[in-house]
């Protein structure tokens, strides 16, 4: 990242002959071991902002940081005098699986039953369909094609009720990609 970002800010303006760009490229590689490409310096303001994005999220300051996973550690550094705490604390923590209780306003078994049932539903569409013309299927959602010159085998299934499918396209698919769950998309010709 960091060599992405040098590249991206572009030569300094004292750096403008080919021996002052190799001595640029040799003191940044002696001094922190990044390796620069000439090819690649150029004033690309967005692929710097990114970079530095980058580099600022991975940044830790670990001179003044400590992991600490005991207790009796954390105790003995919170007391030290020679240290000045800040006001920030990262604590990580967890549930204790013995202790997890039920909400009153949450039920887990009727979430799982009701999208295992969706899912039947789903299961149906599929096979109505014929698993040569799906393109993609989630919980629910099926993207599939109509082969050329037969109807549309879900043609009596679409509607606005509970159970029944919506049709979100309006028109004809013409390309559909998909990248993985809830991630794909399509172009279209609209009707």
């Amino acid at each position: 990242m960091m060599a992405e970002k040098v590249q991206r800010l572009g030569l300094s303006a004292g750096v403008d002959t080919d021996e002052a760009r190799a001595d640029f490229i040799r003191h940044y590689y002696d001094m922190d071991q990044i390796v620069l490409n000439e090819a690649l310096f150029s004033k690309k303001p967005g692929k710097k902002a990114v970079a530095k994005l980058m580099l600022n999220s991975l940044k830790v300051d670990r001179g003044n940081s400590t992991i600490i996973i005991d207790p009796a550690k954390f105790y003995r550094i919170f007391h030290d005098k020679f240290i000045e705490i800040t006001p920030a604390l990262v604590v990580k923590h967890r549930k204790n699986v013995k202790c997890l209780t039920s909400s009153r306003t949450r039920a887990m078994q009727i979430a799982a039953y009701t999208t295992s049932y969706a899912r039947f539903y789903l299961y149906d569409f599929m096979e109505k369909v014929g698993g040569e013309n799906i393109f993609y299927a989630d919980t629910d959602s099926i993207v599939y094609r109509i082969p050329e010159g037969e109807e549309d085998p879900l043609e009596n299934n679409i509607g606005s009720f509970l159970g029944d499918l919506t049709s979100e396209l309006s028109g004809e698919m013409l390309e559909f990609v998909a990248l993985g769950p809830k991630t794909y998309c399509y172009k279209r010709i609209y009707e």
